[in-house]
């Protein structure tokens, strides 16, 4: 790649972060007040058998509130990414900043992948809390993808520990030298 081109990915991704970061919470305020809109979309990202008819409106509330969690998490994932992407496209990629913004980034995605199975559990319980004695949920989903996405989080966890434990080592030799 080239400088130009690292630059060009660098600020396009920055610019993607900065505008995630702002749609993502409004649109999670516009769910927030929009109870249709929720139910649908809850519909389809949870894996289980919801007798939609039987939700009421605090179980939707309480969802809501649940997923937000998540919603924290990953705004948190995009506020630490913005800062290493802005130092990529000025060519700066093996720095102690970066290293630190990195394993924070990693950490924040693995927090993230192990809230997942947990928020369909939970939500589970909640949104079948009316459902007739015997047909309650408690769900317990752990996909493949969920294996993956705490695989790679893990790795990269790793990648970027190796990284900060790198960065101290060049900083410890420049005082030799």
């Amino acid at each position: 790649m080239t400088k130009k081109s690292h630059r060009w990915i660098g600020k396009t991704l920055n610019y993607a972060c900065t505008f995630a970061l702002g749609a993502l919470p409004l649109y999670w305020l516009f769910l927030r007040f929009s109870p249709d809109t929720l139910r649908h979309g809850l519909r389809h990202m949870l894996p289980i058998d919801i007798q939609w008819e039987t939700v009421q409106a605090w179980q939707l509330e309480g969802a809501w509130y649940l997923a937000l969690l998540g919603i924290g998490v990953a705004c948190a994932c995009l506020y630490t990414l913005r800062p290493v992407l802005r130092q990529f496209s000025q060519g700066l990629f093996f720095n102690l900043k970066n290293s630190l913004a990195l394993r924070r980034l990693s950490r924040l995605l693995l927090l993230q992948a192990v809230l997942n199975p947990v928020f369909t559990s939970l939500a589970g319980v909640l949104l079948s809390w009316n459902h007739p004695s015997g047909q309650r949920m408690l769900a317990v989903s752990f996909s493949s993808q969920s294996f993956q996405l705490i695989l790679m989080s893990g790795l990269m966890l790793m990648i970027s520990e190796l990284l900060v434990e790198g960065c101290a080592l060049v900083e410890e030799n420049q005082q030799f030298i």
